[in-house]
């Protein structure tokens, strides 16, 4: 992984001391928390947070858990000449996988994630438009989300919103699930010794399940991509949810009078 100028200079400087060097490769090899930070390095809480603060590029938070950063994965790489096997390995195929992973390495400009991203997307978009979505239906529901959580971002909290477009095509996959619901409606009333009730299952939890399932996509995709805390993720997702469906509803409306 290669660094820019600037990188380089920050990195020189965060890992100039051997404390925060030890920081690092706890980051990488152990995932720890501030208080096992705290007491494996034996540091007070003002030393440790003067020297989190000097690396705060190098690591983020997750779940109480101190992670690298791909700045930081760049830097262990400079520093000791290799990622570690969990690094490089399991956690690798995992954030090509995992939604929450995917977003974040494609939101912090790798290539190899934002092409996940975009062949999760695509293959989604594909699926939803073989089970028979029309191309208009398919491409509203695809734009609009993203449009909306864009304004809303950059309107609500003035944030530069450009890097959501590499990692938001990994989101339409309860889409291609919702096109697809004739057919798994099929095999699922096929397959029942209760067809009826099976239905009724099916036409009151499955919408349900979709929304839930595009919602939660939707906003890790937010959080991870334009770096902000959950509550303004949720924000911004709904009101591109909000709006999305009315401008549907809208259109829809406006169709059936032409038609």
């Amino acid at each position: 992984m290669q660094m820019s100028e600037e990188e380089l200079d920050y990195v020189l400087q965060a890992l100039s001391h051997r404390v925060r060097r030890r920081i690092l490769r706890m980051l990488i090899e152990e995932k720890p928390s501030y208080t096992v930070i705290l007491k494996k390095l034996e540091l007070t809480t003002g030393t440790l947070n003067y020297h989190l603060e000097k690396m705060r590029r190098l690591y983020r938070v997750e779940s109480s858990r101190y992670v690298p950063t791909e700045l930081g994965l760049k830097a262990y790489q400079m520093v000791y000449g290799g990622r570690p096997r969990a690094a490089a390995g399991r956690d690798a195929l995992l954030s090509l996988i995992r939604i929450d992973q995917l977003a974040r390495q494609a939101s912090l400009g790798s290539y190899l994630h934002m092409a996940a991203s975009a062949a999760v997307g695509s293959a989604a978009a594909l699926l939803a438009w073989a089970s028979g979505c029309k191309p208009a239906s398919l491409a509203l529901n695809c734009v609009l989300p993203l449009l909306f959580t864009l304004a809303a971002a950059k309107g609500l909290y003035r944030l530069k919103a450009g890097r959501l477009v590499p990692v938001y095509p990994a989101v339409l996959q309860p889409l291609a699930a919702q096109a697809a619901y004739p057919i798994i409606r099929r095999h699922v009333l096929s397959a029942s010794t209760r067809p009826e009730l099976a239905a009724l299952a099916l036409e009151y939890i499955w919408p349900k399940l979709v929304f839930i399932w595009f919602f939660a996509l939707l906003l890790v995709a937010v959080k991870e991509s334009l770096q902000v805390d959950y509550s303004r993720a949720f924000v911004s997702a709904a009101v591109s949810v909000v709006a999305s469906r009315l401008v549907l509803q809208l259109l829809d409306q406006a169709t059936l009078l032409l038609g």
